[in-house]
């Protein structure tokens, strides 16, 4: 249903342009290649990145799998558990999945813009054989974080710190 409406609108979206630009062989062919490719490959990244729910599954220890959730299911443990996933709450981002007997950390990390240092954040501790929600998805998974980051981008302007999110054992 949802990539139907995406192509439903990016068909619209093209019969609109080209009504507009009929008379202009360049135009038209620029025009034709941006609707037929880049439109839809925009909107669905839009859609995944911001409407939908990130799942980091964590397996043997050390192995993260990354999973987008479109719509409601269960996931079957190794203990033979099973994780209702649904669409209640919205608010959480991304869900990470401990299907192993350790129990892991995430940790959000706040790093300055102004220099060199870290805080630490946030913290939640998630069982073995359990679902949590997070609030991001993890940046460093397994590894340790770096002392700094470099920031270039203009969405951070305003803050002071750029957060990332830290996924490890104890």
């Amino acid at each position: 249903l949802i990539i139907f409406s995406i192509i439903a609108i990016s068909a619209l979206f093209v019969t609109i342009v080209k009504f507009i630009f009929r008379n202009t062989n360049y135009l038209k062919r620029i025009s034709n290649l941006f609707l037929l490719f880049v439109l839809p490959a925009l909107s669905l990244y839009s859609y995944v990145t911001f409407a939908c729910t990130n799942i980091c599954v964590v397996e043997d220890n050390v192995i993260a799998s990354r999973y987008i959730k479109l719509y409601s299911t269960t996931y079957k443990l190794k203990n033979g558990g099973l994780l209702d996933l649904d669409n209640q709450n919205p608010r959480y981002s991304c869900f990470v999945i401990n299907n192993t007997s350790t129990p892991l950390l995430f940790d959000l990390i706040g790093y300055s813009k102004k220099g060199n240092t870290s805080i630490e954040y946030g913290h939640k501790d998630i069982l073995p054989y359990s679902i949590d929600s997070v609030t991001q998805y993890p940046d460093f998974i397994f590894s340790d974080p770096p002392n700094e980051v470099f920031v270039s981008s203009a969405k951070y302007a305003a803050e002071n710190l750029t957060i990332k999110g830290w996924l490890h054992k104890n």
